[in-house]
């Protein structure tokens, strides 16, 4: 059963990859679905291609590995 259930799974989201012209991998198609899984929201607008997030804005979360280091 869970072996129909993947196949299923991967032939619906490379169907919708390809009637809404895609180019997200269908690992992300999958990731963005699971996360939005309750959501009512259409899968058009939930898989479309949205502008990349300005980083220069974002605080830096991560130290600088070789600074911390004396390098």
């Amino acid at each position: 059963t869970q072996i129909w259930i993947a196949i299923s799974t991967y032939v619906l989201i490379a169907i919708v990859k390809k009637r809404l012209h895609l180019d997200h991998s269908m690992h992300e198609m999958l990731r963005v679905l699971n996360l939005n899984m309750f959501e009512t929201t259409p899968i058009h607008l939930l898989l479309a291609i949205s502008p990349a997030p300005d980083n220069s804005l974002l605080p830096s979360t991560q130290g600088n590995l070789f600074q911390s280091l004396g390098h």
